[in-house]
C-alpha cells in the first residue's frame, strides 16, 4: 500500500511519519492484524496478510501517548476503537498531525495478486486517502481602524478534549479549552496584509491547527468554538465558528480548512468558506453554482445600534426584497418601513439607491453590505402635527437577500432573521420655527469629559405627511464651527451591543471613523429617512484647564413647511464648563455679550451617549 497525499502550499499538513495498519475480519470483527509503521510520503509498505476480506484502519501519526498507544496496541475488536480518543494537545501547529482512513470489504487476493475492493476494481497497490483529525484555520482581519497598536492576538474558547477515532465514541469530552495567539509571542502565525480598498488595516493569522469537533446536536450554539479578537484593554469582538448557515452547522469536521475574512465590528462579521483540507470546494455554500455567502443570518439589534452584514456573490445582482416578515405579528410589511433604507426608493433628492446597501460586482465576483438599523416611519395625522410619536419596532423580522440576473431571474435567496429591541419613544425631529409653542429649541448637545473622545449618537425622526408618506426624506450633517479640529462624523450605526439597554457598554470603546464604504470624510454625512449618525473626538482634551466647543449643522426636509429644508445646530464640548450659554444662533457666546433669547445650562452630567 502506498500513502498519498494533495499538494499544497504547507508541506507541514501533509507529513506522515508512522503509519498504524489494522486489519479486521468482516465477519467477526475480531482485529487480524496490528502492526505500526515508520513511513513517509511516497514509500510503499508491504503488509503481509492473508487471502480473505477485511475492513481495514490506517492510523497516521498517532500521538507519543503512553495510554493512547498501549489502548492502539491491545486493540482485539473494532469496538475498542469506541474507547479511543486523542488528547487536544496532541493538535498544534508545531506537531505532526494525526490522520485516519477506513476502507471497508477489502478482499485480499491469493498468490500476491493484489486486492479487490467493495466496488469490484482490483488494485496492486493500495492508495491511501489519509484524513487529518484536525481543523486548520486561516484568518484575515480587517477595519476601518487603525488596530496595530491594540490588536494583541486571537482567542479559541469551546476547543474539545480530545477527538475520538469514532462516532460511537463511549467517552465523556469536555468543550472548555482555551487556546490564545498572541501577536508578540507567537509571532510566526502573523503576518501584514494589504487591506482592502477603503480600509485602513488588516493582519493575516496563518494555519491555526485546532482538534476537529463533531456535534451531536449540530446547531447547538453553546457548544460551537468562539473566535475572539483580543483588543487588550478595549472591546474584543467575537464570533462563533459554523461551517454552514442555513441550516445553521456548528460542528468542524475533521480534515476542514476554514479560510475566514473578517470584519472587526461588534458583532464580529465573518464570511467563512468551509472546504475540505484541499484546493477542492465542498459545495456547503453553493447552490447550483450560484454563490451567496452571507455573515450573519441571525442577528439583534436595539434602537440606538445596528448590524453590518456582509456578503458576496458571483451573481450580477444582490438586493433586498422589498417586503420583510414580522414573525411577531405573521404580518407583511414593507421593508423601508422598518429598517432604514435598505430598498431603492423615492426620495426628496429624486435619488432612489438606498442608502445603507451596496453591492459592487466585478467580472465573476462582487461584495457588499448592508447595516440594520431600525426606521419606523411616523406618518402624520395632520400637517402640523407634532406630537404623534415614532411607532414601537420591537419585534422579530425576517428580511431576505436575494442574489440573482439583472431580469430577476434565477434568483438564490438568504433570510435573515433580525431581533429590534426598543426600549423608550422616539419622538419627531422639527425646527422650532414651525411650533414654537411646543418648546423646541432647535439645539442638540453631546458633552466629553476631559478624558473621553468615544462615541454619542444623533438622532431624531423624520415625519412623513399624506401622499408623500411614500417618499423618504433626505438629511445632511456637516462640522460648521471647530478651531480644533477634533470632530469626527459617521453614519456608521454603534456597534455597541447594549446601547439602547439598562446596561450599554462603555462609550470610550466604540470609536468613531467616517464610514469608509460611503466615501465619507469625517466632516460631512448624509443619509435618508431616520437621522442617525455619530459624533467622536479624535482626541482626549490636551489642555484640561480649557473646554473646547465645535458645532454641527443638520439640514433637513420638514413636511408642511412649503416643502422646504430646514437647519438646526448641535452644540458639542469636551472638558466642564458649568455655566455656559448658548444662544438662538448656536454659538457658545460670552457673558457679556449674551443676546436675549440666549439658554443657559451647565454641562455636568450630560456625557451620554444620545
Amino acid at each position: 500500500m502506498q500513502g498519498n497525499t494533495h499538494l499544497g502550499t504547507d508541506p507541514d499538513d501533509y507529513i506522515v511519519e508512522t503509519l498504524r495498519v489494522l486489519a479486521f475480519d468482516k465477519t467477526t470483527k475480531d482485529i487480524v492484524t496490528n502492526v505500526r509503521y515508520t513511513a513517509s510520503e511516497g514509500d510503499i509498505i508491504r503488509h503481509t496478510i492473508n487471502p480473505g476480506t477485511y475492513d481495514f484502519v490506517f492510523l497516521a501519526n498517532e500521538p507519543a501517548n503512553i495510554p493512547v498507544l498501549n489502548q492502539l496496541k491491545s486493540i482485539s475488536n473494532y469496538c475498542d476503537l469506541d474507547n479511543i480518543a486523542y488528547p487536544e494537545r496532541f493538535f498544534t501547529s508545531d506537531q505532526i498531525i494525526p490522520m485516519k482512513q477506513e476502507i471497508k470489504q477489502v478482499t485480499v487476493l491469493s498468490n500476491g495478486q493484489g486486492a479487490r475492493l467493495s466496488d469490484n476494481t482490483e488494485v496492486t497497490i493500495l492508495q491511501l486517502a489519509l484524513e487529518r483529525l484536525a481543523v486548520r484555520i486561516d484568518v484575515v482581519l480587517e477595519s476601518d481602524d487603525e488596530l496595530e497598536d491594540i490588536f494583541s492576538g486571537l482567542i479559541f474558547q469551546n476547543i474539545p478534549d480530545a477527538v475520538p477515532l469514532t462516532a460511537n465514541y463511549q467517552g465523556a469530552i469536555g468543550q472548555s479549552n482555551i487556546r490564545t495567539f498572541k501577536k508578540d509571542t507567537d509571532g510566526s502565525y502573523f503576518s501584514a496584509e494589504t487591506p482592502t480598498e477603503g480600509r485602513v488595516w488588516a493582519k493575516r493569522v496563518n494555519r491555526i491547527i485546532l482538534p476537529a469537533k463533531e456535534l451531536e446536536v449540530t446547531e447547538d450554539k453553546a457548544k460551537a468554538v468562539v473566535l475572539t479578537v483580543d483588543m487588550g484593554n478595549h472591546y474584543s469582538p467575537s464570533c462563533e465558528l459554523k461551517i454552514v448557515s442555513e441550516p445553521v452547522n456548528y460542528s468542524l469536521p475533521i480534515n476542514t480548512m476554514l479560510s475566514f475574512k473578517g470584519i472587526v465590528k461588534e458583532p464580529l462579521e465573518v464570511n467563512i468558506k468551509a472546504s475540505k483540507w484541499t484546493d477542492e470546494n465542498n459545495n456547503w455554500n453553493i447552490d447550483d453554482l450560484r454563490i451567496l455567502n452571507v455573515s450573519h443570518t441571525k442577528v439583534s439589534i436595539t434602537d440606538f445600534n445596528g448590524a453590518r452584514i456582509s456578503f458576496s456573490s458571483n451573481m450580477p445582482v444582490v438586493r433586498v426584497l422589498p417586503e420583510v416578515y414580522n414573525v411577531t405579528t405573521g404580518e407583511i410589511v414593507e421593508t423601508n418601513r422598518i429598517f432604514n433604507s435598505l430598498v431603492a426608493q423615492s426620495t426628496t433628492d429624486w435619488t432612489t439607491a438606498p442608502e445603507r446597501f451596496m453591492y459592487a460586482a466585478n467580472g465573476q465576483e462582487g461584495t457588499g453590505y448592508m447595516d440594520l438599523l431600525a426606521d419606523g416611519w411616523l406618518i402624520k395625522d395632520e400637517i402640523f402635527d407634532y406630537i404623534k410619536k415614532s411607532p414601537n419596532l420591537t419585534g422579530t423580522y425576517k428580511l431576505t437577500l436575494s442574489a440573482e440576473n439583472t431580469d430577476g431571474s434565477n434568483a438564490l435567496q438568504r433570510d435573515i432573521t433580525v431581533t429590534i429591541e426598543q426600549n423608550g419613544t422616539r419622538l419627531q425631529f422639527y425646527h422650532p420655527a414651525v411650533n414654537p409653542a411646543n418648546g423646541a429649541t432647535g439645539y442638540a448637545g453631546a458633552f466629553w469629559k476631559n478624558d473621553q473622545c468615544g462615541e454619542r449618537i444623533i438622532t431624531g425622526q423624520l415625519a412623513r405627511e399624506g401622499a408623500d408618506a411614500v417618499t423618504i426624506v433626505n438629511w445632511s450633517a456637516r462640522v460648521d464651527e471647530d478651531p480644533d479640529n477634533m470632530v469626527i462624523l459617521s453614519t456608521t450605526p454603534s456597534f455597541d451591543p447594549n446601547v439602547g439597554t439598562a446596561n450599554p457598554g462603555v462609550a470610550e470603546n466604540f470609536r468613531v471613523t467616517p464610514n469608509l464604504q460611503k466615501g465619507e470624510d469625517g466632516k460631512n454625512v448624509s443619509g435618508k429617512g431616520r437621522i442617525y449618525f455619530r459624533i467622536g473626538l479624535t482626541e482626549t482634551n490636551p489642555d484640561p484647564a480649557t473646554p473646547r466647543y465645535a458645532t454641527v449643522k443638520l439640514r433637513y426636509w420638514l413636511w408642511g413647511v412649503g416643502g422646504s429644508a430646514c437647519r438646526g445646530n448641535s452644540l458639542f464640548e469636551t472638558g466642564r464648563n458649568p455655566g455656559l450659554f448658548i444662544s438662538r444662533t448656536g454659538r457658545v457666546e460670552k457673558i457679556c455679550c449674551l443676546q436675549y433669547d440666549s439658554q443657559k445650562f451647565s454641562g455636568y452630567s450630560d456625557d451620554k451617549r444620545f
